[in-house]
This record gives C-alpha cells, sequence and structure tokens, in this order.
C-alpha cells in the first residue's frame, strides 16, 4: 500500500500544475477589460502580430483602436522581415515594427462609417454595418472582438475576398 501513496501524489501534483497552467489568463477563457490588456494576452496566443503592436501600445492612452491578424501569423512576420533582410527577432526590435504598429493602431475608442487616420497619418475609409463588423477600404472585413470592454477596441481583420460596402 506504500508504495501507491508516491504514485497519487505524483499523479496529484501532475493534476494541480496541469490546472494551475489551464486557469492562466488567455484570450480562449477570458475577455480583456480593454485593448492594452488584449494585446498584452494575444502575445502568447498569436504571437509577432501581436508582439509588433505591444511596445507602441503600452506608450498609448486606453482609447485607441487595434487591427489584428486572425491568427498567428509567424510565417508571415518572417517572410516581410526576411524580405527586408532581418530575422523576426531583428523586425521585432527594428524601426519596421514600430512603422507596423502605427499603420494598424487609430487614434479612437471605437471604428465608425467615416474616414479615420492610423497613427502614421494614412486615411482609411470605414464602411461599419453595426458596432460589430466594419469594411475598411472596401476590402478588409474587420470583426470587433471586445463589445463590452470599458475602453478601446479590438478589430480582427479578415481578407476573404472583395467587399461589398
Amino acid at each position: 500500500m506504500k508504495s501507491v501513496r508516491p504514485a497519487m501524489l505524483a499523479l496529484a501534483l501532475a493534476g494541480a500544475a496541469l490546472l494551475t497552467s489551464c486557469l492562466k489568463k488567455s484570450l480562449d477563457i477570458y475577455t480583456p477589460a480593454d485593448s492594452h490588456e488584449y494585446i498584452a494576452l494575444c502575445v502568447q496566443d498569436f504571437g509577432p502580430n501581436c508582439e509588433a503592436l505591444q511596445p507602441t501600445v503600452k506608450t498609448l492612452s486606453h482609447d485607441i483602436s487595434i487591427l489584428i491578424g486572425n491568427s498567428d501569423a509567424t510565417e508571415e512576420f518572417t517572410a516581410y522581415a526576411k524580405a527586408h533582410g532581418l530575422t523576426l527577432d531583428q523586425f521585432l526590435t527594428s524601426p519596421l515594427r514600430e512603422k507596423y504598429a502605427r499603420a494598424n493602431i487609430f487614434p479612437v475608442g471605437r471604428l465608425t462609417t467615416g474616414t479615420f487616420k492610423s497613427l502614421d497619418g494614412t486615411p482609411h475609409q470605414f464602411v461599419c454595418q453595426d458596432e460589430r463588423e466594419c469594411v475598411m477600404d472596401g476590402t478588409k472585413h474587420l470583426f470587433q472582438q471586445m463589445p463590452d470592454q470599458r475602453t478601446g477596441s479590438i478589430y480582427i481583420k479578415s481578407f476573404q475576398g472583395e467587399a461589398k460596402a
């Protein structure tokens, strides 16, 4: 009977470790309070897409709208960096990272129908059917991820064909 106790203890400890890892904040089971917290969490879920945005987001007020891709974009970022003679790690510390971030952040709490400039100064035309869905520049579908957040917003970019706006 004594030989069973260490095995049971080991199993209990392994179960506790697994449960603790499952309770870690993640976008799968937790809705962030604002756009800043969303980006901090999405670094672990979506990788370089959010990693590229996070340093810039940290310097801004909470009343911002951020565009992100709808999945881990490691391959796309690696290819982009390589095309510019950089590794992914070099890209994430280069001026190109800031350029990317500023092109995907808008200094408004929510996007609505109209023209808005991203932080890099580029104007973009938005047509929003409702508070959850917009089309940017006629082709990029955007879906609001955090309808109940307190400040700021996150829009997931989906490029599934031409939009009819």
